[in-house]
């Protein structure tokens, strides 16, 4: 039998008026302790997390998904359309972030992202109880200990042919083999990468700076001055930096005398060996090298016959060539090949299909290395693989005429993805009533801009009532945990407050916190639609990242009215319902609702509410009277049928939080 709850409701206020004065009925919380309830009934949890990427002198951004950004289609890896972080940050100087994170409570994986040059794109990581790590080096280290031990065989199988079956750009590989395992397998390690990975600090940042957007053709140069000259006799290793392009490629380098002016017949016969057969960053499909792993390059003499040499002789030019898509792995029978369809592409342009400028080089005066940019055929990034070259000594490779990096570097704001949700209250509080939580439901969607140390700048909410369940005016608004004093400035749009209850900022008259009532009357909310609202915060507050993942930062709620006429938010003494232990506000009544009925929220023998424990049910059947749900596609219960009934693992849920923490994702069918 549904329960009309206007009538309720005047029973409810008629009981409290007669009850007022006496406390026999109130919870005493040092009464059976041992049978009261302690959870928070809480969909999200707060975990740690520890990301060390450990690289010297690097500010990096990173994000944290909750499923798989990357996606891979026809061989092709990509980022999914739409895909939301809901969590982004900076790290330090030194590329690490300590600190917490709030999470769906049925989270065992997350993958961390980071398109930031020389940073593993996308890493899985688990979600453990005592929280997410991860340490680059520690990372590295067990996933090439894995793959030398899986590596079964070595390769040096160099199949460069046209139709015709030659090799007509005249490619060897000289300086070694590498991995050749199976499907399973990271194939095409060099087994001659050098045991060394420092990246000279601030670095990667300069060439984040200097190569931002999608179009750095600004950088191109005639080959004279991409190539590497060689002004004194000098050793020379390359550093593979990122591999973040569409395609497996293969890359290598040549070399020939400065003063020698070459033919298209000469430049083809011209000895070229291979450096790095697959250039794809490790976190990527098929991806094998990680920033910083290097090689020392030989040479061979001006003919390619003589014994290698780590010596390059003065009066020597370098240049570089890229096989687009040009690492074929079959498992046990990888291989480079020409690929005719892709293209190869030398950082001697004139050479080029089209003469195709490929190559760009820049030089970093601080740290007196040469990076290398190259495009594999795409856009105009020239990011698709990145290098950089050192000589001993440094100034070997000194060239005045390439461009430079830029040394300032700046740190924008950033704005995180989205954290989305439902919030659905049973409005009968302290009542258990019908329990059927389909009273008040609204979705919400939140995210948060930051600086480069992680001070909060900006919040930004949006909040759509979704469905009306309960026959009681109904109010929503919520409170955050930060004194008033440190909010600058509130914008909200399409809400129906009462302008008398708001200061000149937006927030809610004599409160101790900042808080923000979106909307007197929910049936009238709910025909207007979404309602948005951002939070400026004060330059000397100093909120950041970590605080506003804190569990019981947001804390949101619902007034009731008491009777038909009156406003839920101003007719006092206000009901306020609110998430399990999440405290009332300064407004909220406590007399005559805390302790009474079903409720058993922590009061004194005055009646004072005294906490840790609100909104909850008794000891025989706790319940939650608003819960929290991740998604914004919650099925709501039907009208009086209790959610335990429509859900079935609510129950379960409800006796084990930390198990069922998907019962919300299975209603009954």
């Amino acid at each position: 039998m549904k329960i009309n709850k206007s009538v309720y409701v005047l029973y409810l206020f008629i009981g409290a008026l007669v009850f007022g004065g006496c406390k026999k009925d109130v919870y005493d919380p040092n009464k059976d302790e041992s049978k009261s309830n302690n959870s928070d009934y809480l969909t999200r949890a707060e975990k740690s997390l520890d990301i060390d990427y450990g690289i010297k002198g690097y500010k990096a951004v990173f994000e944290i998904y909750t499923e798989n950004p990357i996606v891979t289609e026809n061989g092709v890896s990509k980022k999914k359309e739409g895909v939301n972080a809901p969590f982004k940050v900076y790290t330090n100087d030194d590329c690490q972030y300590t600190g917490s994170i709030s999470l769906p409570t049925a989270t065992d994986k997350v993958y961390l992202y980071s398109e930031y040059i020389g940073l593993p794109e996308c890493v899985e990581l688990e979600v453990g109880e005592s929280g997410i790590r991860f340490n680059m080096k520690e990372y590295r280290e067990q996933q090439q200990s894995s793959g030398a031990k899986a590596a079964t065989t070595l390769a040096k199988n160099v199949s460069l042919s046209r139709a015709g079956g030659d090799n007509p750009y005249n490619i060897s590989a000289p300086l070694g083999t590498w991995s050749n395992g199976d499907y399973f397998q990271k194939n095409g390690i060099p087994n001659y990468l050098l045991k060394e990975y420092d990246i000279p600090e601030g670095l990667l940042n300069r060439i984040q700076n200097t190569l931002e957007g999608i179009d750095n053709s600004k950088y191109v140069r005639s080959s004279d001055v991409v190539n590497i000259k060689v002004i004194e006799n000098a050793s020379i290793k390359l550093i593979f930096l990122d591999g973040k392009g569409e395609y497996r490629n293969a890359m290598g380098y040549y070399y020939y005398n400065s003063k020698k002016e070459l033919t298209a017949e000469e430049f083809n016969a011209l000895p070229k060996y291979l450096a790095f057969p697959n250039c794809t960053e490790y976190s990527r499909p098929g991806g094998t090298l990680w920033g910083g792993d290097r090689i020392k390059l030989m040479y061979y003499g001006e003919d390619g016959k003589s014994e290698g040499s780590e010596t390059f002789p003065q009066g020597t030019t370098i240049g570089w060539f890229l096989l687009a898509n040009g690492f074929e792995d079959y498992g046990y029978n990888c291989k480079v090949n020409y690929n005719p369809k892709k293209g190869t592409w030398f950082s001697n342009d004139e050479f080029n299909e089209g003469k195709i400028k490929s190559c760009i080089s820049i030089y970093d005066k601080e740290s007196k290395k040469t990076i290398l940019g190259i495009e594999d055929g795409g856009d105009k990034d020239y990011k698709d693989i990145l290098f950089y070259v050192e000589a001993t000594p440094d100034e070997a490779i000194y060239d005045p005429d390439k461009p430079t990096t830029d040394p300032e570097v700046p740190f924008d704001p950033e704005t995180s993805g989205e954290t989305v949700g439902t919030l659905a209250f049973e409005d009968l509080w302290p009542n258990k009533g019908d329990y059927d939580m389909n009273d008040v439901v609204i979705t919400y969607k939140r995210s948060y801009t930051f600086d480069k140390d992680n001070n909060i700048l900006e919040i930004q909410n949006s909040f759509t009532p979704y469905h009306e369940g309960g026959k009681i005016q109904s109010a929503f608004g919520y409170q955050i945990d930060l004194p008033q004093t440190y909010v600058d400035e509130v914008k909200m749009t399409n809400n129906n407050t009462s302008s008398a209850q708001l200061d000149a900022k937006g927030m809610e008259k004599e409160q101790d916190k900042a808080t923000f009532i979106l909307f007197d009357d929910l049936g009238q909310a709910k025909n207007n639609g979404e309602i948005t609202l951002t939070i400026k915060l004060a330059a000397s507050a100093g909120v950041k990242v970590d605080d506003i993942q804190k569990n019981k930062f947001y804390n949101p709620f619902i007034c009731v009215s008491r009777s038909k006429t009156g406003n839920p938010v101003t007719s006092l003494p206000r009901r306020e319902i609110h998430l399990t232990n999440y405290p009332p506000t300064k407004l909220a009544d406590i007399t005559n609702d805390f302790g009474r009925y079903d409720d058993r929220s922590g009061i004194d023998k005055e009646g004072n509410a005294i906490g840790p424990k609100y909104y909850v049910g008794d000891e025989t059947n706790p319940y939650p009277f608003a819960i929290d749900l991740p998604i914004t596609d919650y099925v709501v219960p039907d009208e009086s049928v209790k959610i335990n009934i429509f859900y079935p693992d609510f129950l379960n849920w409800v006796k084990e939080p930390t198990k069922y923490g998907d019962w919300y994702k299975n209603p009954k069918k």
